[in-house]
């Protein structure tokens, strides 16, 4: 998969590339940013989170993170926050973003209820 995007010629343009910093993320990226010649900006806030209920879930591994357990609400408000955040600072130029499912997840769940709640008004 990191191979085919490497390829692709519609991602030329990307002047920045941001990821988690756990090496499976940045190492799915690795690709293109050998192609494209960048840096990767690695993000903590990227992380995909850590539960509460880790114990009902062992086969999750406990990161290594600066914020505490987090529930899933707590994670999509990190989520929002942190990519609102890139985003706005890259606004002018394409960007990449890699990180985790649950993380895209519960952004895309917050960012959908946003999107109800500002249609409702």
């Amino acid at each position: 998969m990191a191979k085919q995007l490497a390829v692709r010629d519609d991602l030329e343009d990307i002047q920045a590339i941001y990821s988690s910093d756990l090496k499976r993320s940045y190492q799915i990226i690795d690709p293109l940013v050998k192609k494209l010649n960048r840096k990767i900006i690695k993000d903590i806030n990227l992380l995909k989170g850590r539960w509460v209920n880790h114990d009902e879930q062992p086969n999750v591994s406990i990161l290594d993170a600066p914020f505490v357990y987090e529930s899933r609400q707590d994670l999509s408000i990190r989520a929002m926050g942190s990519l609102n955040s890139t985003a706005t600072s890259s606004i002018r130029f394409s960007i990449a973003i890699v990180t985790h499912g649950t993380f895209m997840e519960c952004f895309l769940r917050s960012y959908h209820r946003k999107l109800v709640l500002m249609n409702i008004k």
